[in-house]
């Protein structure tokens, strides 16, 4: 399933990344924005950008929001999951917690859509790191479960970021 698909006539796509703090998940997005990467983590409360892409020679505006790594409100949960086209749902590699967190972020999502409706991503991010506490394997398994795309990335790296925009 891609986040962007080629038969939804849409010109506008809006995507919403969660995940764990430190998952990862603004190193990725800025990466993808702006192609830069900071060694130093600054906690997200939510940014928003807009940005041009060429999808299938078609120009594509995308608006993704970068949420906030602690537990939202459930209000706040619920305006993202209803806003959004697409979600990109991040975890580290070197943490177990924030894969579990992953899980329990689709399992919210999915009591609030139908799940055919929306492109859903799960991310393992930091795949350059040495350490790791969750395997490839693992988040293959579980995107299956799923039914969602899966990819490993590095922002650090800038390894399969375009991958997980397009799913």
């Amino acid at each position: 399933m891609n986040i962007l698909k080629a038969s939804m006539k849409k010109t506008e796509y809006k995507i919403v990344v969660f995940g764990d703090s430190a998952s990862g998940k603004s190193a990725l997005v800025k990466r993808f924005i702006n192609n830069e990467f900071r060694q130093t983590y600054d906690p997200t409360i939510e940014d928003k950008y807009k940005t041009k892409f060429n999808f299938q020679n078609q120009p594509i505006n995308l608006q993704i929001v970068d949420t906030s790594g602690k537990e939202l409100m459930p209000g706040m949960l619920s305006r993202y999951i209803a806003y959004a086209d697409a979600f990109i749902v991040c975890y580290s590699i070197g943490s177990r917690k924030s894969f579990l967190r992953a899980f329990h972020l689709f399992e919210l999502i999915s009591q609030k859509r139908q799940i055919s409706e929306i492109a859903r991503v799960l991310v393992g991010c930091k795949c350059d790191s040495e350490y790791r506490e969750v395997y490839a394997e693992e988040g293959n398994d579980l995107s299956a479960q799923l039914q969602c795309s899966f990819a490993e990335t590095s922002a650090a790296q800038n390894l399969n970021v375009i991958e997980v925009k397009l799913g």
